[in-house]
């Protein structure tokens, strides 16, 4: 699966290579078969519906069944709850409006320590713990946020260490090989991360704040030069 994945990664890359990302549009790409995307697009834009609830005491249980049948994505609780000694029947009170379910579950599921994961065309409720046995890979263009660097020749290199840098200073990426999770691709001016979908929301956040940074400091005036005294 893992020599799968590699040679997924390869192919998508060498498409990206000859498109122009437009800078203002901060995308990622799942590594995954056409029809993997598919499913991923679909789950991904029930996390992005608006939902609203308002409960009391209502086990855990039946309240992922609501938000499953008036999502119409399917919600899994993993066996890890029940090895964890978490009890799926769990009263939980909450009363959240207008959110997107994305932002309810991670609400509801954090004052728990539990999590969710997106696998296998469903939605994953899971420990904290487990759900790092479930990371994703992702790649993200990002031309418009990393620097060239002089050469002795007139090629130009670009300089992934900065942003790199920034991205594991700012979000917790662990990777039980060791392996650095983070890497710069040149070809396609991408990076690839592996991480759970947890991280690569902030990662996402994080490009699109650089992104909006860079986009005002284009907007704004140049400073007054500071004029000497005679």
């Amino acid at each position: 699966m893992k020599s799968f994945h590699v040679l997924l990664t390869a192919a998508i890359l060498g498409s990206l290579s000859a498109v122009e990302v437009p800078a203002q549009v901060p995308t990622s790409l799942a590594v995954a078969t056409d029809e993997e995307q598919q499913q991923i697009k679909r789950i991904e834009t029930a996390l992005a519906s608006k939902v609203s609830f308002d409960v009391k005491d209502l086990p855990l249980d039946e309240l992922l069944q609501k938000v499953s049948q008036q999502c119409g994505i399917p919600i899994l609780l993993r066996k890890s709850l029940a090895i964890a000694g978490i009890d799926s029947a769990r009263p939980v009170t909450i009363s959240l409006r207008d959110i997107s379910l994305r932002a309810f579950l991670r609400n509801l599921l954090g004052e728990l320590n539990l999590t969710f994961v997106v696998k296998d065309e469903v939605i994953a409720i899971t420990t904290t713990d487990d759900s790092w046995a479930y990371p994703v890979t992702r790649i993200y263009p990002v031309k418009d946020l990393i620097q060239t660097r002089p050469t002795p020749s007139a090629k130009v290199e670009y300089d992934f260490g900065p942003l790199i840098e920034l991205i594991i200073s700012t979000v917790t990426i662990t990777q039980e090989s060791g392996a650095s999770p983070v890497d710069g691709f040149d070809n396609a001016l991408c990076i690839i991360i592996t991480t759970r979908d947890e991280e690569h929301e902030q990662v996402e956040r994080l490009l699109t704040t650089l992104r909006k940074s860079k986009a005002r400091q284009q907007l704004a005036p140049p400073p007054e030069p500071i004029r000497s005294g005679k």
